[in-house]
């Protein structure tokens, strides 16, 4: 019997009718689909109708998962792995999984589909012809800002995550030590119909942010060569999704 596949399937990143065909189709055809939090992939696969034995992958169970993970893709079960929302493995669970299967000469499929790292990179007016994704900065203040120290010497485009709980305290670190000239957009809310997009240099945010406060999901690029694209303030772009 030969090994089943795992495939790596995206799922929107707010609107839920950004989902391909062929990622639809796989979610219905293979055996199980594995999924960071039950409630979240059974909602969604819900929303599109698909009917499916669904098991959970995090950090606290994933050492357990992986061994019978393994033994199914051995057995010739085809899997399917989803993220809360975007690609998986992407700053989610499932590194230790893909590890996993290449070590047993398994085979991967990776589907093309929704990233709020490309998403936000490309509407964000930044030079993104080459770029440096930094991710999730430590929570704590002092190692975040030593983390942020160690990024000032790169002279290209900083792609950043964070909580949206978390935003106030990030742009007050990323413009104290990075020194707050440098051009940044803040991708807020990608893909649902209230998406905007907030441009100006880290300072302008910082102070817009502190006067207008909001509640969302947000990516912030920075273009850590200093210059003066939106030197006009920080102005809002609104997009109306569909």
């Amino acid at each position: 019997m030969s090994m089943g596949k795992l495939f790596l399937v995206p799922t929107p990143i707010g609107n839920a009718g950004d989902i391909t065909l062929r990622a639809l189709e796989v979610l219905k055809t293979v055996d199980e689909v594995i999924c960071e939090e039950r409630k979240v992939g059974s909602r969604f696969l819900k929303h599109h109708r698909i009917q499916q034995n669904l098991r959970t992958l995090n950090e606290h169970n994933e050492s357990e998962q992986i061994r019978d993970l393994l033994n199914l893709l051995k057995d010739g079960k085809q899997l399917a792995l989803i993220s809360d929302a975007g690609t998986p493995v992407f700053a989610d669970p499932g590194y230790r999984l893909i590890q996993a299967i290449i070590a047993s000469q398994g085979e991967i499929v990776s589907l093309p589909g929704p990233s709020s790292l490309m998403t936000a990179l490309v509407v964000s007016g930044l030079p993104c012809q080459d770029f440096y994704c930094v991710g999730f900065l430590p929570r704590k203040t002092e190692l975040r800002r030593k983390a942020l120290q160690s990024l000032k010497r790169l002279q290209t485009t900083l792609v950043i995550y964070e909580a949206p709980y978390r935003l106030i305290p990030l742009l007050k670190d990323v413009s104290g030590e990075l020194g707050g000239r440098q051009t940044a957009s803040l991708c807020v809310r990608l893909s649902y119909p209230d998406e905007r997009v907030l441009r100006g240099n880290l300072k302008k945010l910082l102070a817009h942010c502190e006067a207008s406060p909001f509640k969302g999901e947000f990516v912030l690029v920075v273009d850590n060569r200093v210059s003066d694209r939106f030197s006009k303030g920080c102005k809002a772009s609104k997009t109306r999704s569909t």
